[in-house]
């Protein structure tokens, strides 16, 4: 008889934002299961809501607990602003109709709660000092002698769409690292959404300077021309937690004039939308105007005793 055992590596801390939404439970399946980060990776999910939605979000903690999912060790509910210490993965979910650009003179009320919750969370992220994981009792197989001990994890901050880490990358106080995909209805945001964080998390995991390549968006490095701190999506390749930019086709002409097109369009809306947010900052924030009335259609509405260390 053989019996062959992988280690149980150490609690990955997952946090997703906006997890109620129906890209949001799908992706959590998915994590939770095994299918992005392996199916000996423990995970401690952490579901970022809106104070007047924990009581859905208790009631969806007790259905993925009683589905007693292999990878599951802890979920939490919480309100509170997140900081980089708080997670190693951050999985920002939107509902924007398009999460690659965003229509400024049609602003509806699900938008608009997307958006105060996003800039109060980018508001509150200041990079950390990295520290390892204490473990007083590291796992050991005694057939092979094998330990495993935390690694010092920089932080992966992930979004479904343009719009959302452009904001974070610009309002936050230096974020690390921000990918996102391009897609658009729950079931195919879900699936692209695990696919991407999973080609990630697999260039970190394998250790051995495998390189992984992939098509993401990123906040550009000024590579192939593109304007650099800007929104863009780019032709990647990860090893390990780093990532550079392909420059094979960096002579083509074909890609040089679209280039010229993508900056353009990128400079536009990134020049649109940041002052549109500081002044969202101002008017809904820091002056905390957006006190509902009765007759409010928002879900995500906060009341006038509303903290801002809450959301």
């Amino acid at each position: 008889m053989n019996f062959q055992l992988s280690p149980v590596l150490p609690p990955l801390k997952v946090l997703v934002v906006n997890p109620l939404s129906p890209a949001g439970r799908l992706v959590i399946i998915k994590i939770m299961s095994g299918t992005v980060f392996g199916s000996n990776q423990l995970i401690d999910l952490i579901l970022l809501v809106y104070s007047n939605e924990k009581p859905s979000a208790k009631e969806y903690k007790v259905e993925l607990k009683s589905s007693a999912f292999s990878c599951m060790n802890s979920v939490e509910i919480s309100s509170d602003l997140p900081s980089f210490s708080d997670a190693d993965v951050f999985c920002f979910i939107t509902n924007f109709s398009n999460p690659n650009r965003m229509d400024f003179e049609n602003i509806d009320t699900d938008t608009f709660d997307e958006l105060y919750l996003i800039i109060k969370i980018a508001n509150s992220l200041i990079k950390p000092v990295p520290k390892p994981e204490p473990v007083e009792n590291p796992v050991v197989f005694k057939k092979k002698g094998v330990k495993v001990f935390p690694k010092l994890r920089k932080p992966i901050i992930f979004s479904d769409g343009l719009v959302a880490m452009d904001i974070l990358m610009t309002l936050s106080q230096n974020v690390l690292l921000s990918s996102c995909k391009n897609p658009y209805g729950c079931i195919y945001k879900a699936s692209n959404f695990a696919k991407s964080l999973q080609t990630i998390w697999s260039a970190r995991s394998s250790g051995d300077g495998i390189k992984v390549y992939c098509n993401l968006g990123v906040i550009s490095d000024g590579s192939l021309g593109t304007i650099k701190g800007y929104p863009c999506v780019l032709p990647l390749v990860f090893v390990e937690d780093n990532w550079t930019v392909n420059k094979r086709f960096e002579e083509t002409p074909h890609l040089q004039l679209e280039i010229k097109r993508i900056n353009k369009a990128v400079k536009d809306h990134h020049l649109k939308m940041i002052p549109y947010c500081k002044k969202f900052i101002e008017d809904n924030i820091i002056n905390q105007a957006f006190i509902p009335d009765d007759e409010s259609g928002s879900t995500y509405a906060l009341s006038e005793k509303s903290s801002l260390t809450t959301v």
